[in-house]
């Protein structure tokens, strides 16, 4: 079922292989992509929580795309805890429009490339009008369990803003992970410090409506 602006209605039935890639930001880069009337909060001197997800969604899915995400920091907005999505592509016309429209998210168009070797290893690229986004190569996990999760978000404009939980598991473990962010990605100017381990597997997710979130008083 679609609607009447051309995508699916929430809630979204997502499955495939993702990276998770934790990563530190500086707070005064993060800063730059986050809006004023949200509160970022710190995980060490200096430094916000973000990192880098890239899935591919595959068939089982609401919708088959591929995808990378990059959160800008740890955020709170009222009473709501959640990563601020400041970068997202995807190479599905669909998902622009329903994560726009549905989840209030900085949705645009990308170019993507993947592999997952017979011996557990994947690589991820994605670029935008011919500039690199990034470069991901991940080892094998050291082992693989399922490892449930919940992904919280908020999102939207200056003084209207919006959560979402997504809720899912991944199968999958630890693995070694080198994240490359070319200097003119437009990712560059987050700072992002990936960590040298990421969560790869295989991922399934359920995606909700995003709600408004009331301002405290």
């Amino acid at each position: 079922m679609t609607t009447a602006a051309g995508h699916p209605p929430a809630p979204w039935r997502l499955q495939g292989r993702t990276i998770i890639v934790p990563a530190l930001v500086p707070i005064e880069r993060a800063r730059a992509e986050i809006h004023a009337d949200v509160e970022i909060v710190p995980v060490a001197p200096g430094m916000t929580a973000g990192g880098l997800i890239a899935v591919t969604y595959e068939p089982g899915s609401t919708l088959n795309y591929s995808e990378l995400i990059a959160c800008a920091g740890l955020v709170r907005s009222g009473s709501s805890l959640g990563g601020w999505i400041s970068h997202i592509w995807v190479d599905d016309e669909q998902s622009v429009s329903g994560g726009r429209s549905i989840w209030k998210l900085p949705k645009e168009l990308a170019t993507f490339s993947h592999e997952r070797r017979d011996d557990g290893t994947q690589s991820f690229f994605a670029a935008e009008n011919g500039v690199t986004l990034v470069r991901l190569a991940a080892a094998a996990p050291r082992f693989r369990a399922p490892v449930p999760g919940f992904t919280p978000m908020v999102s939207g404009s200056y003084s209207e803003h919006f959560f979402t939980l997504g809720r899912g598991r991944v199968n999958g473990g630890p693995a070694r992970v080198r994240a490359e962010i070319p200097a003119d990605s437009p990712l560059a100017p987050l700072g992002l410090q990936p960590a040298p381990i990421a969560l790869a597997g295989d991922a399934r997710l359920v995606m909700d409506v995003a709600k408004r979130i009331t301002a405290q008083r």
